[in-house]
């Protein structure tokens, strides 16, 4: 975890709300990993989401996996996933399944699909990632302002 790039939402305002809004998005944080043959692009930041995409909609204590297979169609899970008692739920889910597996002597689980585990990998570094980015100056509106900007 430490290898993947993270920016939070604190510096998220109303202002950078409105502005996804007059785009037709929103803004939700998001965990993006794909594995490509240059190796693993992985980050969690806020991304701007269509207003009418399915992860727009998840709000509050929800949320939410939406997986692209190479072979099928997009997927997506959805449920409460934050807070004190969802947390507490996955907190006991995850102790009960290692207590069985130290009880069984299973080093790990099987995927119910057969795969081999894939091996370890490290993300790549976030400069290497091409990625759209949303940008906003504060600035006096004035000639010249955006090409000093570019300089």
């Amino acid at each position: 975890p430490a290898d993947i790039p993270t920016s939070g939402i604190r510096p998220i305002t109303p202002v950078d709300f409105r502005y996804a809004a007059q785009v037709g998005c929103t803004i939700r944080l998001v965990c993006s990993a794909e594995s490509t043959p240059e190796g693993l692009f992985a980050a969690v930041r806020p991304a701007l989401i269509p207003k009418d995409a399915i992860l727009a909609s998840v709000r509050g204590a929800y949320n939410a996996v939406w997986a692209r297979g190479a072979y099928g169609a997009d997927t997506f899970y959805y449920g409460k996933g934050a807070g004190p008692n969802p947390t507490g739920v996955a907190v006991v889910s995850d102790l009960m399944r290692l207590a069985r597996d130290l009880r069984s002597g299973a080093a790990g689980r099987v995927s119910p699909f057969g795969f081999t585990e894939p091996a370890p990998t490290r993300p790549r570094p976030i400069g290497e990632q091409q990625r759209a980015w949303y940008l906003r100056f504060r600035v006096h509106d004035r000639p010249g302002i955006i090409a000093a900007l570019s300089a």
